[in-house]
């Protein structure tokens, strides 16, 4: 009995439907609740911040009036000339303690030195004494005894340029840090001071003590990213307030930089209020979410068991497919044009080592796979060409997979269109390795001298051709091995073979990457440097290359030296043979003059 073909499309437009209107749903109802709860969290943060941006004034403020004491008593010291040691000078001392400015006491810069020196490194030490020595004020870090957190503030005594004593007060912490007002819907707010690494120094709850702010002992106390948010907030020097995920909902950490960024100022806020309506506005939401999704399974379960008949006959035909691919050494892909995705048959992984089908971006990817840059670009040349208007392109490409061996293909593409348009583009790469191994050996051959690997006089004479055409600035160096004919009678040719080879290594190691070096017949070597037309810098060139020639010993006593001369391109010459002609007459020239010697054209 056939089944008519609307019949067959009916489940799937139901379930279509219902999926889009119970998506449609869900996520109106979830992103409601989500956009209630951010606009609150976001208030109270922000509230927040201003409530810890007010203590940090406060603080500051602190900072700042205890410092003015300490250098109006310093300024008084000096003016009055007055005794450290006579009791009208401690009742003036005693006068300024106030509040959490506590025990101003005057030290000698020894007493100093040695009391420092219990907490800080001589070193430190050195660095405080030259701060005070500068007229600036010391903050210590934080300190711990019998009553409590305190800080202590230094100020210099100086008379001139020279520091006679020390003031110095201690600041309690918990006098400093003491709470004011709550800021709105918080129940309580824990105060701390951390240090620029988010370790917590002083807290006014001892859960918190040894803890670091960017570093929780628990991982998932913050959600992704907030310890990376109060990281930079730190280092920035900015005020910032993140709020911790469930289950803690409704607690909030705010971290506030102050004191030139010596300290962080850290306020973990629990905001019961807040709990409530977030979790309320939770509860709604999930019970909504819970019946849409219910409705959403039923018709999902009916979809997937239609999509599942699917995708076993797309497997299959897929296991087919990697099959036949598997029996061929051509590698075929495909190139969609609008996704700019390629994809490649599974063959590819063992022809290339590849471990991926599927490439997204391939227009604006610079390397791509095992392939250099430069010949990636010239594969999305052939792509631009076939947009504009080609058919079909054809390149000879090398691969380098992993495992070192170069592998040659040709790329064979072809453009399909649909009116006239160009949806995508069919290809396949045929490896032709050996073939091109062959190629590549014959060409070496024909270029290279036999003995150093060098350029062989041919393939000099062409190359040196071509660059002058290319950029007609240049010098050609020319170089004879001096006495190189004694050397083959009197050591054997095997040893004159050593020094040729020592000299072709010596020329690779001086020059760059660029200059063409080539050795044109026996114990004669030129080297061409494209642009280079200075003959100062020609002479230090030579300086440089005489030396590194003169490593090579003919014998332990003796060093190796060689005569050489220079042509610049194009006052000597424009072609090869004219500054050739012209580098070894100066050559022969240097020759004459003793050996060892250098001359230029």
């Amino acid at each position: 009995m056939r089944i008519n073909a609307d019949v067959k499309k009916r489940p799937l437009f139901f379930l279509a439907f219902v999926a889009v209107i119970g998506a449609l749903l869900l996520f109106v109802f979830r992103n409601f609740g989500q956009y209630f709860n951010r606009q609150l969290v976001d208030v109270q943060s922000q509230s927040l911040t201003a409530y810890a941006q007010e203590m940090e004034l406060r603080l500051e403020t602190e900072f700042a009036r205890a410092g003015s004491s300490m250098r109006g008593a310093a300024n008084w010291v000096v003016t009055t000339n007055a005794d450290p040691g006579s009791p009208e000078f401690t009742e003036y001392l005693n006068r300024l303690n106030d509040g959490a400015i506590q025990n101003v006491h005057y030290m000698t810069v020894g007493a100093w030195a040695q009391k420092s020196g219990q907490s800080h490194t001589p070193g430190q030490v050195e660095i405080y004494r030259a701060k005070l020595q500068s007229g600036q004020d010391i903050l210590s870090d934080v300190q711990r005894d019998g009553s409590g957190c305190y800080l202590w503030m230094d100020s210099p005594v100086l008379i001139g340029d020279r520091l006679n004593g020390v003031l110095r007060c201690r600041l309690d912490l918990i006098a400093l840090l003491k709470n004011g007002d709550q800021p709105p819907m918080a129940q309580t707010v824990t105060i701390c001071l951390s240090d620029p690494h988010g370790g917590i120094l002083y807290c006014q709850d001892d859960r918190y003590e040894g803890k670091n702010v960017f570093a929780p002992a628990d991982p998932k106390l913050y959600a992704p990213g907030a310890a990376e948010t109060l990281r930079t907030s730190a280092q920035n020097r900015v005020p910032c307030t993140v709020a911790l995920p469930a289950p803690r909902v409704g607690y909030f950490v705010t971290l506030i930089p102050f004191s030139g960024g010596q300290w962080n100022l850290v306020l973990v806020t629990c905001s019961p209020a807040l709990q409530s309506s977030l979790r309320s506005i939770s509860r709604t939401v999930e019970l909504l979410a819970i019946f849409l999704l219910l409705l959403f399974a039923v018709s999902l379960g009916m979809f997937l068991w239609f999509l599942d008949k699917e995708h076993s006959r797309e497997r299959r035909n897929e296991v087919r497919y990697t099959l036949l691919a598997d029996f061929s050494d051509i590698v075929l892909f495909q190139y969609d044009i609008a996704a700019d995705t390629i994809h490649f048959t599974p063959n590819i992984r063992k022809s290339l080592q590849l471990t991926e089908l599927t490439y997204p971006n391939f227009s604006k990817t610079e390397r791509f796979a095992t392939l250099r840059p430069e010949d990636g670009a010239r594969v999305r040349e052939g792509l631009a060409a076939l947009r504009a208007g080609a058919d079909e392109y054809r390149l000879e490409l090398p691969f380098y997979p992993p495992d070192g061996k170069v592998r040659w293909f040709e790329c064979y593409v072809r453009a399909l269109r649909e009116h006239g348009a160009l949806r995508e583009a069919m290809g396949r790469l045929t490896d032709i390795t050996a073939r091109k191994t062959n190629e590549l050996d014959l060409v070496r051959q024909s270029t290279a001298d036999t003995l150093t690997g060098l350029l062989n006089r041919m393939a000099t004479e062409r190359q040196i051709n071509e660059q002058l055409a290319r950029q007609p600035e240049g010098t050609l160096f020319m170089l004879d091995v001096d006495n190189f004919k004694s050397i083959n009678d009197r050591l054997g040719h095997a040893e004159g073979d050593r020094v040729l080879k020592e000299v072709a290594a010596a020329l690779t190691r001086t020059f760059r990457s660029g200059d063409l070096i080539g050795r044109p017949g026996g114990d004669e070597f030129v080297v061409f440097l494209p642009g280079v037309d200075d003959p100062a810098v020609i002479s230090r060139i030579y300086g440089d290359l005489r030396a590194a020639l003169q490593t090579i010993l003919i014998t332990e006593e003796h060093p190796l030296t060689v005569s050489m001369g220079a042509a610049m391109a194009p006052d000597a010459g424009r072609s090869f043979a004219a500054l050739f002609a012209a580098a070894d007459a100066a050559m022969y020239g240097a020759k004459k003059n003793g050996k060892d010697q250098f001359s230029i054209a």
